[in-house]
């Protein structure tokens, strides 16, 4: 049994608190100008404690040929966020090949409702991978 859910990373992201001298006129907010950088991040576990490769989705249109951190999957998409194709290709690439997945062990996994997963097709898809699916809402 495992558990995932995506959630965006942002590069820059201002405090809600400033720290500034009581009573002063003005408050300067400093920023890096990446507000809105951010990639999308699927994070898996199993109900052993297992975890999953992290599956990152970068906002780009093709896959950079920077070497990248082994043991995370990485991905371009040009908005940054997950597709019907990009969740697909989670549940072969990483879920598939979860401990006990090439035993056939039948599995289940638990996603939020939020995530396109709920369609006759992704539950249809989840399932020729041996898994059983659980939405919560």
């Amino acid at each position: 049994m495992g558990n995932a859910d995506q959630t965006p990373v942002f590069f820059d992201m201002p405090s809600n608190t400033t720290v500034e001298k009581k009573g002063a006129k003005s408050v300067l907010v400093k920023t890096t100008g990446n507000e809105k950088a951010r990639i999308t991040v699927m994070l898996a576990a199993t109900a052993d404690g297992r975890k999953l490769p992290p599956y990152v989705i970068l906002k780009r249109k093709t896959r950079t040929k920077e070497h990248l951190p082994p043991g995370v999957i990485f991905r371009p998409q040009e908005k940054g966020g997950m597709t019907e194709e990009l969740v697909a290709e989670w549940r072969k690439v990483v879920w598939g090949r979860r401990p006990g997945a090439a035993l056939r062990k039948r599995g289940m996994v638990i996603l939020d409702s939020c995530s396109g997963d709920t369609t006759e097709k992704r539950k249809k898809q989840i399932s020729e991978v041996g898994t059983d699916f659980v939405a919560i809402h």
